[in-house]
This record gives structure tokens, C-alpha cells and sequence, in this order.
């Protein structure tokens, strides 16, 4: 009862008990709202709900979509085949019962990595932008060479191959990119027949050149090379993913001179999960080698940094490259020599053009804001014919014949058993050398690579090391 304006207790509580009721109801749908927002914008954005990059695998797939390019232009390309559109939507990224298990077993078997997660994320996925933050306020003429890009493929896992290309086209200015010169080398997976065949012919761009039989890497990318009309061939393995804003420092580089041969940061795709590396900033490495010739990553040394102004977005002088992606002006190719034809499918190629670019003039150059995603295999899954230590030897062989000079003693002094190996014919490769006025090895060693050091055992300055006096010697060089 209401008296004197007063609310008596037994009328009060009911009332309170009414709103608290009240308030609890509207909290837990505001509790709701926010949830199902938070749901939709990490749908939107590709990440799970803890912020990682990349595709949880509880949720459901989205529909691929375009990625603007860093220009602002509209994008130019569109995944159209609607089947295999069907096929990549609301599919599990992790095997479920043993038929998928077998699947995902059979995958690592063909590809070295996980093919099955591979086939079931989207072509265009959106990717962390891993450049130097100063990259970002970087700007470039909007006058630069047209650029082919040329992929060589064997037996790819049609997915990765696939997402490569529409990265490409996403992700790099329409008037700067020329055309995609695809290159079978004698593939017999049926998916990479006229499936693939179908799916060049959705943008007038790419381009198809099949081997009639098995080549290699190296001529391979000859026939590719041959074939491309762009000012710039661009070399890219085929389970790659380019990132935004790759292109233009690349060819920045080689508008400013033509001699100097380019490579993109490379990032880490992991084989398992298929995440793209989060990780910004700076490479830290550059390209080196060892005495059995096998490409090395190694930590850009103090002087090297000083020349840059310790500028991480400058130029990083490497003195030899891992061979699968690189940028270089296509006459300068042809001029200094392009590929060593005496050489067989793949390996050795990557340090014999390095020697031969530093050594003939030109200059190999590692662009911190271009970035550029690869998928490291665990194994080599494809063949080697002949065998991969007998054609490997022989590549080695002919590159430290034609470039090492006196060095390549060190070389066969970690396998004198190969020394009565043939390596075929070097005559060619030797006159070209003379032709283009090369340097010496031991200027290479001295001025692009000094950091590198001589085997003990058979250090050459005037002689071998015969005796613990010599020893002593040469060590006090090296001090």
C-alpha cells in the first residue's frame, strides 16, 4: 500500500525481484550479440579466436574471395569452377576416419607435404603481411618492366600449383604482369591433364608449355624461358603463395640497373598445417655455401650490414641464391648465359649462375619488402634419373671446373673418389667465361664472399698444408 508517498517492503520486493530478472535477461543477451559478433568478424577475417593466422580446423571453410592488390586496382581474377568450389566448402581440414587417414598418408607420399589439408583450404586465402613496417611507406614508379612469371611443375599437388597462380594474379599489378608461363615437365597425374587445361582457360594470362618427356628443372625453365615475352622472367616453384606488395621491389631493383639479379625474402609455409610463417621483419640471412657445394643460409655479416646504413629495408648483397625464386632482366639472362644445358634436372644450377653473376659484372640481391611464402618438403618425392648423388656429382663437377679455379681442390677434397667422373663436355661454358671477361674465383672469394672459410687441410696460399709448421702457418694467415 502506497501512503504518505512511501513504497511499503511486502510491495518493494516483488517489484526488485521483476528488474533483477530483467537485467539478467538483457545481460545474457548482450552476452549473446557480442559472441555471435565476435564469431563473424574472425570468420571474416580467416583466424581463429585466439588471433592465430590461418584456418582453425573446427571451422567451417570460407568461399574463396578476391584479394585486392596493394595498387588499389580491381582484382583480375576469380576461381570460377563451381564443382571445385563445392568440393572446398565445409570440408575438415584433419582426417577423420581411415579412409582420409590413407588419403592424407598418400599425400605426404606424393608431395612431400600434407595434400590433403592442402586440397581442402581456399585458393585465394588471405595471408600475414610479414614486411618491415617501413616497406609499407615505400612507394615505386608506376612505369616498371613487364614481368613473365614462369613455373615449372613435375607431378604437383594440383592445389598448391593452383593456389601459386591465383597469388600471383591477385597480388601483383595488372599492367606490371605480363603472363604466367606454366611448364609440365612430363607430369602423369591425371588432375594436371585437362583439369588444369580447364582452368588456364579461365584468364587469358596463363599460359601452358608441356614437356613430351621428363627434362628437368633446369631445361625445363629453358622452355620457359624461351617462351615468356616479358622485359623480366620471374622464377617461382610451384607451391609457393606471394604476398602483398612482392612485385614492385623486385623489379625496382632491375629498372635502376639490368645487371642485378633479384630474390624475394622467402617465408615459411609449413608442411603440416600449411600455416604461412607470422613472423615480420628483417631476413637476418643471406645466401652462402659450403666445401660440397650445397647451398647454406647464413647470418648477413656486420659489413654487409654497415654498406646497407644498417637499413633494413635496403638491398642485401648475398653471395649466392637458393635457385627457386628470383627476378632477373631476360635479355641479361641470355647474355651471361642462362642456364648450363650440360647440366641435368636439378641441383648446382642455383650456384653456378650465382658465381656467374658476381663474377660476370652483375650483382645478386636479396629485397626485404618483397616476400614471397614457400613450402619447405620433408622429402624429395620425385625421381632422379640415374640416380640423385650421380647427377648432383656431375653438376657439382662442371660448375667447379668452369668457376672455381684453383678452389675446386677443396671441393674434391671432401670426394677424391670422384675425380675420374666424367662431366660431360665444359668448352662452351669456359669460352663463355673468357667472352664475358669474367674475375677470377679468388676475387669472388675475396670480395663478395670473405667471410668464408678455407678447409685446414688443404688451404691453399703457395701450397698445400704438408706439415704441422705449414699448419701453424696458415693458421696465423687466418688469425
Amino acid at each position: 500500500m502506497v501512503y504518505s508517498g512511501i513504497i511499503e517492503r511486502h510491495h518493494i520486493i516483488p517489484l526488485m525481484r521483476m528488474a533483477r530478472c530483467s537485467i539478467k535477461r538483457l545481460f545474457i543477451l548482450l552476452i549473446v550479440i557480442v559472441v555471435l559478433l565476435f564469431i563473424t568478424c574472425f570468420s571474416m577475417l580467416g583466424q581463429s579466436p585466439s588471433g592465430r593466422a590461418g584456418v582453425s580446423d573446427k571451422a567451417p571453410l570460407r568461399a574463396p574471395k578476391i584479394i585486392s592488390n596493394p595498387q588499389g586496382q580491381k582484382p583480375i581474377f576469380r576461381y570460377k569452377l563451381e564443382r571445385e568450389l563445392e568440393k572446398l566448402m565445409g570440408q575438415r581440414l584433419t582426417p577423420n576416419n581411415d579412409a582420409e587417414r590413407a588419403e592424407e598418408k598418400r599425400g605426404y607420399a606424393l608431395n612431400g607435404f600434407n595434400q590433403f589439408r592442402s586440397d581442402r583450404l581456399p585458393l585465394d586465402r588471405e595471408v600475414p603481411d610479414t614486411r618491415e613496417p617501413k616497406c609499407l611507406s615505400k612507394h615505386y614508379p608506376s612505369q616498371l618492366p613487364s614481368t613473365s612469371v614462369i613455373i615449372i611443375f613435375h607431378n604437383e599437388a594440383y592445389s598448391a600449383l593452383l593456389r601459386t597462380v591465383t597469388s600471383v594474379l591477385n597480388r601483383s599489378p595488372p599492367h606490371l604482369l605480363h603472363e604466367i608461363v606454366l611448364v609440365d615437365d612430363k607430369s602423369d597425374h591425371t588432375d594436371l591433364g585437362v583439369k588444369l587445361d580447364n582452368f588456364t582457360k579461365l584468364e587469358p594470362k596463363i599460359k601452358i608449355h608441356r614437356h613430351s618427356k621428363r627434362e628437368g628443372l633446369i631445361r625445363a625453365r629453358m622452355t620457359g624461358a624461351k617462351a615468356a615475352s616479358g622485359e623480366v622472367l620471374l622464377f617461382l616453384d610451384s607451391h609457393c603463395e606471394v604476398n602483398l606488395g612482392w612485385l614492385e621491389p623486385l623489379l625496382e631493383r632491375i629498372a635502376i640497373n639490368r645487371s642485378n639479379v633479384v630474390c624475394p625474402v622467402i617465408d615459411v609455409i609449413s608442411l603440416d598445417k600449411l600455416m604461412y610463417s607470422t613472423i615480420r621483419g628483417p631476413p637476418g640471412v643471406r645466401g652462402g655455401f659450403n666445401w660440397n657445394l650445397q647451398f647454406k643460409w647464413k647470418k648477413i655479416p656486420e659489413y654487409e650490414q654497415k654498406r646497407r646504413g644498417h637499413d633494413e629495408t635496403r638491398e642485401v648483397y648475398s653471395p649466392t641464391m637458393a635457385g627457386g625464386l628470383f627476378a632477373i632482366d631476360r635479355s641479361y639472362f641470355f647474355e651471361i648465359g642462362a642456364y648450363d644445358m650440360g647440366m641435368d634436372i636439378w641441383g648446382g644450377e642455383n650456384l653456378e649462375i650465382s658465381f656467374r653473376i658476381w663474377m660476370c659484372g652483375g650483382k645478386l640481391e636479396l629485397i626485404p619488402c618483397s616476400r614471397v611464402g614457400h613450402i619447405f618438403r620433408k622429402s624429395q618425392p620425385y625421381s632422379f634419373p640415374g640416380g640423385v648423388d650421380t647427377i648432383l656429382i656431375r653438376n657439382n663437377m662442371r660448375l667447379a671446373e668452369v668457376w672455381m679455379d684453383e678452389y675446386k681442390e677443396h671441393y674434391y677434397a671432401k670426394r677424391p673418389s670422384i675425380r675420374s667422373r666424367s662431366y660431360g663436355d665444359i668448352s662452351e661454358r669456359l669460352e663463355l667465361r673468357k667472352k664475358l671477361h669474367c674475375k677470377s674465383f679468388r676475387w669472388y672469394m675475396e670480395n663478395v664472399y670473405s667471410e668464408m672459410p678455407l678447409p685446414l687441410e688443404n688451404l691453399r696460399y703457395g701450397g698445400y698444408v704438408s706439415s704441422w709448421r705449414g699448419l701453424i702457418k696458415c693458421v696465423g694467415v687466418l688469425l
